[in-house]
């Protein structure tokens, strides 16, 4: 399916008026457009509705907004739809005046989706939005309605003047006016959301700002730069982990911005590990933290408690790590093992207040940054040189799960794990884990006899470390009629199908011998007789006596 353009040249379109169903691809044709605005697409969890680029770059140089994702549910967004083409979607506000109030929007009942490959840059507001704010309409209000099994990565948002990202609202509740009567009612939350792979870079207020995920937030392998450029009080952090979220930040890269580093608002066990942060906090005004850690209770969801290990913090504005507690919630021990604090500035390296149960091992405290045994600081490069101070000066850790570093590398390399974000290595190279390959099936597959073949397509499949080696299709169920033509190819056809439901599965091997598996159904209807000339039946033939009166 390719979808028409408006009158002014953009994109408007409502899935449920289009027919549009369920495993469709649906291509947007390389081109500028003034906007696009998608609503009411409704895949399934087997069978996601899928929009891409095709033939080349999609620009988008819209006036209020760049694109507008609404009302939709099992989707994908990918801007991976032309060959050499990172980004196949960009949205652009500098052409009309950087008016844009944001890039990228997903708001209205949306759910169960991906976005990935699309650059934002030069908007007046955030890049990404991702949230809905209360109406009259009930099924806005947070009970009634919940995004789930959300997954943003490969996004590159730079030079806006708001938030890179923000995801999540940050009000508990909201003020409304319906029908002259004010209410007040609670805001929409997220479980189960994914972040990773991303970049932002000078962005006015925070770069990646993440609220209301009390369910699994997993934010990592971001990359954020110049974060806080308006200065800002209270939105200038560089990963905000905000109110009212729960789950896990490991292995994001930040540096250069004017407020912390990473700050820590939510509730529940919250983990981050295998962060760097370098040259936070640096407000001309209030001097901040690389990270910043404090409660902000909820009734009915857990209190807040951490554990940061393994962390390398360079040169912040105030102090290293503190954990605040300024409303007196948080009673559960709290962990902080194996960072690497470098050159403080008016604060300490980890400062806990207000009586926080704590337990502290393995830190390494340096006040200067030569001191610490970086291999180039001046270039960024904040991997261990041979004989620094933070080799072998960290404690195990398995109780938190932590068995790689930054770079994959396994820890406990030598007599004990180092501090900070990277494991030493010995100047070789070091055995590094291996990821394992994601093995893309494609979507499921219908058709309707007299049509007897099926085309699998498993060249989504992919490999983040390395490259897929084997490709391997087998029947897993269905009738025993049916020839796989090309078992061992990513695309293969199915032949000779008869009527039934047939499951396939198809098992990915990488480079490293690590494999995965997916499923596809085929689904094959029986055929219903097309209309044709018309059939005389004259019935049976008859015997008569020659001798009978009449026939």
């Amino acid at each position: 399916m390719t979808l028409p353009t408006q009158a002014d040249g953009g994109i408007y379109i409502d899935g449920a008026k289009v027919n549009a169903k369920p495993g469709n691809v649906i291509c947007i044709k390389a081109g500028k457009y003034p906007y696009i605005n998608l609503q009411n697409f409704n895949g399934t969890a087997a069978a996601p509705i899928i929009f891409r680029n095709c033939g080349g770059q999609v620009i988008v140089e819209g006036k209020n907004y760049g694109i507008s994702l609404s009302r939709n549910k099992h989707y994908k967004f990918e801007g991976n739809g032309a060959s050499g083409v990172k980004y196949g979607f960009l949205i652009d506000g500098l052409p009309k005046g950087q008016t844009m109030s944001n890039g990228l929007g997903i708001s209205n009942q949306s759910s169960d989706f991906t976005i990935s490959n699309v650059e934002i840059k030069h908007i007046g507001g955030a890049g990404m939005m991702c949230k809905t704010n209360p109406t009259c309409d009930p099924m806005t209000w947070g009970g009634n309605f919940t995004m789930k099994n959300v997954d943003i990565h490969d996004l590159y948002i730079h030079d806006v003047t708001g938030e890179g990202f923000y995801v999540g609202i940050t009000s508990r509740t909201m003020s409304i006016t319906c029908d002259g009567v004010a209410k007040t009612v609670p805001t929409q939350t997220i479980e189960n959301l994914k972040m990773y792979n991303n970049i932002t870079e000078n962005t006015g207020w925070d770069g990646l700002q993440v609220s209301s995920v009390p369910v699994n937030a997993e934010i990592y392998n971001n990359t954020i730069k110049n974060f806080g450029l308006e200065n800002h009080s209270s939105q200038q952090a560089g990963l905000l982990f905000g109110g009212m979220t729960s789950g896990k930040f490991y292995n994001n890269k930040i540096y250069n911005g004017s407020g912390s580093g990473i700050q820590v608002l939510g509730v529940g066990y919250i983990q981050g590990y295998n962060n760097l942060i370098v040259n936070t906090g640096q407000d001309p005004v209030a001097k901040q933290d690389g990270f910043y850690i404090d409660d902000r209770p909820v009734p009915g969801l857990p209190v807040l408690y951490v554990s940061i290990s393994n962390n390398t913090v360079v040169n912040s504005g105030r102090g290293g790590i503190r954990l605040e507690n300024s409303k007196g919630s948080i009673v559960s021990n709290n962990n902080f093992y194996n960072n690497l604090v470098v050159k403080t500035g008016t604060g300490n390296y980890i400062t806990v207040r207000n009586n926080v149960p704590n337990t502290m091992k393995g830190n390494k405290f340096v006040d200067n940054v030569a001191g610490a045994g970086f291999v180039n600081s001046a270039a960024n490069d904040f991997h261990l040189a041979a004989g620094s101070v933070a080799i072998d000066a960290g404690v195990a850790v398995s109780l938190f799960n932590i068995t790689i570093d930054l770079d994959g590398i396994l820890r406990l390399l030598g007599l004990a794990p180092d501090a900070g974000a990277y494991e030493y290595n010995g100047g070789v190279t070091a055995p590094v884990a291996n990821k394992a390959p994601i093995s893309n099936a494609g979507s499921d597959v219908a058709i309707t006899i007299p049509t007897t073949s099926a085309t699998l397509n498993g060249s989504a499949s992919r490999d983040e470390d390395g490259s897929i080696n084997s490709y391997s299709w087998t029947k897993v169920s269905g009738p025993s009629a049916g020839t796989i033509t090309a078992a061992t190819s990513a695309n293969t056809t199915v032949t000779g199908l008869a009527q039934g439901v047939y499951e396939f599965e198809l098992k990915v091997t990488d480079d490293k011998g690590a494999t995965a598996t997916d499923r596809v159904k085929v689904t094959v209807s029986a055929g219903t007789s097309a209309p044709g000339k018309p059939v005389v039946n004259a019935g049976s033939d008859l015997s008569v006596s020659t001798t009978s009166a009449s026939l």
